[in-house]
């Protein structure tokens, strides 16, 4: 995949006005102002990773719903192999196996491991063409922020006739799938 526009060339060619924008930014994690946002574009303020890469994301969707290929570059997402630890514990690791991407995930996966995992998603869902897999064995916390990415995530693989499937959950988390309206997810 050839992503090598900037924000705000990627801006002017998906052809969404800057309201568009924003609600995709928001509902794919984006956590800043309309005034951050048009700062993240026009280049005169720097966007962190996060925001940069969901912004990245949210016109390259724009880009695909249009029947083009994504061209927004991405900053530092997961590489295959790669591994990230947050302050409270949790882990995540991407990796291939049978030629679908795996995302290992273990600790408490609360707010505070969302942008890393978004990033792994993100590089999972770009780089097989096959269902992705979460690994959930070693988790000990799901937050409300979790599960909600873990559905977005599903939403749009779904739309590209691709599944997410999160597998090892434990018992007391099934619950909370089954609660949710999740439990299409869960795989063995």
């Amino acid at each position: 995949m050839d992503t090598s526009l900037e924000l705000s060339d990627g801006f002017i060619l998906s052809g969404l006005g800057i309201r568009q924008l924003e609600l995709r930014y928001l509902t794919l994690g984006g956590h800043g102002t309309l005034e951050e946002l048009l700062g993240h574009i026009d280049g005169s303020v720097c966007p962190d990773e996060h925001d940069h890469n969901v912004i990245a994301q949210a016109l390259n969707e724009a880009f695909l719903e249009q029947g083009q290929d994504p061209a927004v570059a991405y900053r530092n997402l997961f590489r295959l192999n790669d591994r990230a630890s947050t302050a409270a514990g949790a882990e995540v690791l991407l990796r291939q196996q049978h030629g679908s991407s795996v995302v290992v995930v273990s600790g408490e996966m609360d707010a505070a491991v969302l942008p890393t995992l978004w990033s792994a998603l993100v590089e999972a869902c770009m780089d097989t063409p096959s269902h992705v897999y979460v690994d959930f064995d070693e988790v000990t916390f799901c937050g409300a922020d979790t599960l909600g990415l873990l559905a977005t995530t599903a939403a749009r693989l779904r739309a590209s006739g691709r599944q997410l499937v999160i597998r090892g959950v434990r018992p007391r988390q099934v619950q909370i799938f089954h609660l949710c309206g999740l439990e299409h997810l869960l795989g063995e």
